[in-house]
């Protein structure tokens, strides 16, 4: 899969670090896994990582998250906290007369219903994509102002799990809204503190 990732709103960014995770069932909180460091970009303009390792076929799920590396002098450099969580699943095979072939899954536009909802603070938002391209997966308050986005930029296509934090939010309803070249699709969710 490749990551892409908006820049760190700091002028201080030197370089983003990406970090993976990998497990045989679907997490509902991904902050449990181990992380190992799986990429260091070049330079702080560079806001893309392709993962050429994942075992297609393997069924296993991938999570990531990126950092960015801020630049303080004189003291040493500062990691700062880590980005939402994103994560993808490896395809399954089929078994064939005499050897393994792709299952290959036809996706289409889809956004999941959140779960669990309600939630405190943490919740899980699926979608699927039914082509590559450029994509946004934003949270609005119940009075249409934009409070987070969990996704900005291009996604190849494929199904995709985002953790949303309301931890520094009130309690109340709010919209989730997905966009994807001409498909949008909106739904609510509850946040109970």
């Amino acid at each position: 899969p490749r990551l892409v990732w908006a820049a760190h709103p700091s002028f201080s960014t030197s370089f983003y670090k990406v970090y993976r995770a990998v497990s045989n069932t679907p997490v509902s909180d991904p902050s449990t896994l181990t992380y190992e460091l799986r990429y260091t970009s070049p330079d702080a303009s560079t806001f893309s990582f392709t993962d050429n390792e994942i075992m297609i076929g393997s069924g296993q799920y991938f999570y990531y998250y990126v950092t960015a590396n801020l630049v303080r002098t004189p003291k040493p450099p500062l990691e700062s906290d880590r980005s939402n969580y994103t994560s993808i699943r490896g395809g399954m095979y089929k078994k064939g007369n005499t050897e393994e072939e792709p299952l290959t899954k036809n996706f289409s536009f889809s956004l999941d219903q959140n779960y669990p909802n309600p939630f405190n603070p943490v919740t899980s938002i699926k979608y699927q994509l039914q082509k590559n391209g450029t994509v946004t997966l934003k949270i609005f308050d119940i009075l249409g102002n934009e409070v987070k986005t969990l996704v900005s930029g291009f996604k190849e296509k494929g199904e995709y799990t985002v953790q949303f934090d309301a931890s520094l939010l009130p309690s109340g309803m709010y919209v989730y809204q997905l966009r994807a070249d001409e498909y949008t699709s909106t739904k609510k969710m509850l946040l109970l503190k």
